[in-house]
């Protein structure tokens, strides 16, 4: 797992294809964030300094009150962000990342031509299978929350889809079917599930997780592209 975390690592900072798709979408969340944060926090300070000035007045009362409301506000941007962004980073990066896909998998296999997506209704039905194994998944994982020891059905559900989230990119660019990838899966069970689990886990902490939402995207085009290459002798 080391070798592909440091070839992902090693990828972002040597191809500026990848480079720029990683950056971007983290660019535009960041100004999103940083704008409309100042502008909200700027808005929410003055109109609560202004209560306090009404209610108080000036003086040194007035200086603790406007200290602690700048200190409240601060915190609850640093835990809305927290709780948010990766969400927020994940939308954005969307269309990026169909084209990180893309990028990664003629990297990886330069001799193969990207697949040909098929007809729109081959393409609806796929997607549509996908998104109701997400939230067949998703619902699984939440309603396990509500159990004793339900974190042994959570923890390997949310871990199963982000390794579903995160290498659907590459499948899009090898035109794998739902069928064919979670056969993948199965075929190499404990690869994709440690990887999930650690992924999960890192994903899973504010702020921290920003900085690997790309990193996860290009470390499952690699792990896919290692076992498509163990495929083709059985595909033959």
């Amino acid at each position: 797992m080391l070798a592909r975390i440091f070839w992902s690592i090693k990828t972002i900072f040597t191809d500026w294809r990848v480079f720029l798709l990683s950056l971007l979408p983290f660019s535009i969340g960041a100004f999103i964030y940083v704008y409309f944060g100042h502008l909200i926090f700027t808005i929410f300070q003055s109109y609560l300094q202004g209560l306090v000035t009404t209610w108080i007045g000036q003086g040194y009362f007035a200086s603790v009150f406007n200290a602690l409301i700048v200190f409240i506000l601060t915190i609850l941007t640093v835990l809305f962000v927290g709780w948010t962004f990766t969400f927020c980073l994940s939308v954005i990066a969307t269309p990026f990342n169909l084209f990180l896909g893309k990028v990664l998998f003629k990297k990886l296999h330069p001799l193969e031509k990207i697949a040909d997506e098929g007809s729109l209704w081959d393409t609806v039905k796929g997607e549509i299978k996908k998104f109701i194994l997400i939230i067949l998944m998703t619902l699984i994982g939440f309603l396990s929350s509500f159990i004793p020891f339900g974190f042994l059905i959570s923890i390997p559900v949310s871990s199963f889809l982000v390794i579903f989230n995160f290498s659907d990119y590459f499948w899009s660019a090898e035109n794998l079917n739902t069928s064919k990838s979670l056969k993948r899966i199965k075929e190499n069970f404990l690869t994709f599930m440690f990887s999930g689990v650690i992924f999960f886990l890192v994903l899973a902490i504010p702020l921290v997780n920003v900085f690997f939402h790309s990193l996860a995207v290009i470390y499952f085009a690699k792990v896919n592209s290692e076992m498509k290459l163990k495929e083709v002798p059985n595909n033959g």
